[in-house]
């Protein structure tokens, strides 16, 4: 939508939505294409130093883990590295970010949940602890 993703986590309920940055790496994430080709893309499009571009995706990444929307491949990825397009100018920078959203899990999230959907809150036994939300 206009450059922006919404990802919905169905095991948890919360939704996210992407600013133009992330939202332009969303698809490189899918092909699970390397931090290089990430940092690569950020650069060659914004006016941003590639140390700076590498602490916020790094920030982002981590929490796009944390709330398991992605996870870390296991192998380095086999498909070829994607060529930004080339831009007349560099567009000013911002970072890469994703916004959560929690108000509507009780409505989102499944019941039963797809498979591989990871650990499932409702699932847990009372004595587990749930885990702490995230600050958005």
């Amino acid at each position: 939508m206009d450059g922006e993703v919404v990802v919905i986590n169905l095991a948890t309920g919360c939704y996210y939505t992407s600013n133009q940055a992330a939202g332009e790496i969303w698809p490189l994430l899918e092909q699970c294409q390397t931090m290089d080709a990430l940092l690569c893309h950020l650069c060659n499009v914004y006016d941003v130093s590639r140390e700076k571009a590498e602490t916020d995706l790094r920030g982002l990444l981590d929490l796009l883990d944390a709330e398991g929307i992605i996870r870390a491949a296991t192998t380095e990825a086999e498909s070829p590295q994607p060529e930004s397009p080339p831009v007349a100018e560099k567009r000013p920078y911002e970072p890469p970010a994703f916004e959560v959203f929690r108000d509507m899990e009780q409505l989102l999230a499944l019941d039963p949940p797809m498979p591989d959907a990871g650990e499932i809150p409702w699932e847990l036994s009372d004595d587990d602890p749930l885990p702490a939300p995230h600050a958005t």
